[in-house]
Formats: C-alpha cells, structure tokens, sequence
C-alpha cells in the first residue's frame, strides 16, 4: 500500500516529507539533524547560559571567569573579578618550600601494587551498562514514572558472538522515523548522539543496520529496501554527529523486512529497528 495521507505519528499529525523534503535530509543531513535535535527544547549539553559543551570560556553571557577567554568589554567581568584580582599590598610573598619537604619518605617511595586490569568480560559487562545510561538519558535520574511518560525507543543491549549489539526499536505507540521517510524523531537523534559518545570511547569497527516490517510499501521515493537502507544511513549520520570516526563504519546496509526480530508477528512494530553492532577490538 501507498502511504500517501496524513498519518499520527508521537502524538503528532504529520504528512511524508515531500521527496524534495527527503533529497534535502541528505543533501545537509548534520544541518537537519541539529535542527531536530533541538525540536524538543532540550539544550544538548549545555545550560541556558551557554555553559558546557565545547565552551571552556564560561557562560555566553560575558564569558566569565573561562580559562581560554576573558572579555574586559563584560560588566560582569569586572564587577565580580575587581577585588579577587588584586593583591593586598601588605601580602606576603610565597614561601618556597624547604629542601627537604621535596624529598619523599622511604616508606613515601615505594610504590603501591597496581590493581590487576579489568577482564574482557568486566570491561564488556562495563561498556553494555554506559551504552543502556546513555540510552536512557535524562529519564535514568527521573524515575520509572518520567519513562513512561516521555515517548521514546525501546533499546536493548547485549552481547553477541564478536562484540555488543545496540537494538532500536518502534513501539505500536511510537516510531523512531516518520512514516515512509528516513526523517528521525528528535529524541532518536539525542540518543544516539549520547550513544555515539559511548561508542567513541572503545575500541572496535561498527556495523549499522536498517530494518522493516513486513508490510507491503512503495511510495515515489522508497520501498522497503530502499527505506531500510536509508534510515541506516540516517543512523550513520546521528552517530557521526555525536563524535563517532566515520572511519571506524565497516558497512551501512538495509534488510528489508528480511531479518525480522519479531519472526511470529512480521508486522510487529519491534521489527522496524535499527541494529548497531559494535565489533570487539582484535
């Protein structure tokens, strides 16, 4: 079937992007996505102020008190610095420290035994539980009751035979991606740029794969492989925008409706997902 009407989607009445629209979504796709990652109000990493994120020069407002910068334009900056950055004229000066305060005690010198490295298993079972936080987001802080009521996509990490595997999937009352377009919700794009930060910090080639259900679909742009492939490529985009080397992708594909988690119920919702595998370093 044609999905060509306006559909309800996350609570929302939409219609599918236009195919210019769709063209657009990957002619600037880190400039779409940083606009929908925006869409929910949620400043990414950053305060009202400006604080956090890549700014090390302090609130937006005046950059006061960063180290990298110091505007003496702010009023803020002189208002608050005047008195701590002068020097009382009766301080006196620093004492340097006697000879033998540098030299270390015997009992001081020797060095303690290392603890023994973490086990490949400890370190896996460590990385699953950063990767399932940083899915969780906000809502790991705000209880079960902000996770049922904030719309999101059911994840699941575990490990598999060569590494971890990172499963997004829809819910009957919620779709990571619009109807019959790779265009993702804003939350998914949050997520994944939490995850991304995860991934970037461990070792390993990573695998992204796009999947559908079994439903019948075709439109001017897509069918279900063509979708599948392309919202695999959104995921590759997310994730590159959340600080993961493009050069660590090993391969961008789409199944279809080939490879089914839900294989009783080929319509299930979990059955439209995107799959992360990310590959134990050799």
């Amino acid at each position: 079937s044609v999905e060509n009407s306006t559909k309800v989607i996350n609570d929302t009445t939409v219609a599918p992007p236009s195919e210019q629209e769709e063209r657009q979504l990957f002619r600037e796709p880190y400039a779409v996505l940083s606009e929908l990652a925006h869409e929910t109000g949620v400043l990414q990493n950053q305060s009202a102020k400006g604080d956090g994120g890549t700014s090390k020069s302090g609130p937006a407002t005046g950059a006061d008190g960063g180290e990298a910068y110091r505007d003496p334009f702010s009023p803020d900056y002189w208002s608050s610095k005047a008195v701590e950055d002068l020097t009382p004229p009766d301080a006196a000066p620093a004492t340097p420290p006697r000879p033998e305060a540098a030299q270390p005690k015997p009992e001081e010198a020797a060095k303690p035994a290392e603890a023994p490295a973490d086990t490949p298993a400890e370190k896996q079972e460590q990385l699953i539980a950063d990767l399932k936080k940083a899915a969780e987001g906000e809502t790991a802080k705000e209880g079960t009751a902000a996770k049922k009521a904030e719309p999101m996509p059911d994840v699941t990490v575990v490990p598999v035979d060569g590494g971890v595997m990172i499963q997004l999937t829809d819910k009957i009352d919620y779709g990571m991606f619009t109807i019959g377009s790779a265009k993702p919700d804003a939350r998914v794009v949050q997520m994944l740029e939490r995850i991304a930060q995860v991934i970037s910090r461990q070792p390993g080639e990573v695998i992204i794969s796009g999947h559908t259900d079994a439903r019948p679909f075709k439109s001017a742009t897509y069918d279900n492989w063509r979708l599948s492939s392309a919202r695999a490529q959104m995921a590759y985009y997310m994730l590159v925008r959340g600080g993961l080397d493009e050069k660590r992708v090993l391969r961008v594909e789409g199944y279809a409706d080939r490879q089914p988690k839900n294989a009783n119920d080929p319509n299930a919702a979990e059955n439209r997902r995107i799959d992360i595998f990310l590959k134990s370093a050799p």
